[in-house]
């Protein structure tokens, strides 16, 4: 499976999980969720900070679009500043 065909999935997915739960999303001009930007860049992580930075930008994210009201109201979602070891999470 290419790299496009795995993240169109991936992003389906997800978008059905999360209107599973009741969430309201917004459509775009053309009746997209606004949950996903419409491209991607492949990126190589690296190092372990920069993979962290980018875990952060996944959780804020969810504040940003609305989706929770404060981090912590996510399945999953960490205190701001909490220490995490990403590495034993993914």
């Amino acid at each position: 499976m290419d790299h496009s065909v795995r993240w169109r999935a991936i992003k389906s997915r997800s978008t059905q999980s999360v209107l599973t739960t009741g969430v309201s999303l917004n459509r775009d001009d053309l009746g997209e969720y606004r949950l996903w930007q419409r491209r991607f860049w492949e990126h190589t992580l690296r190092d372990d900070r920069n993979f962290a930075s980018h875990v952060d930008y996944c959780h804020w994210h969810l504040v940003k679009q609305g989706l929770v009201n404060h981090l912590t109201d996510w399945p999953g979602g960490q205190k701001p500043g909490a220490e995490t070891d990403y590495g034993e999470r993914f």
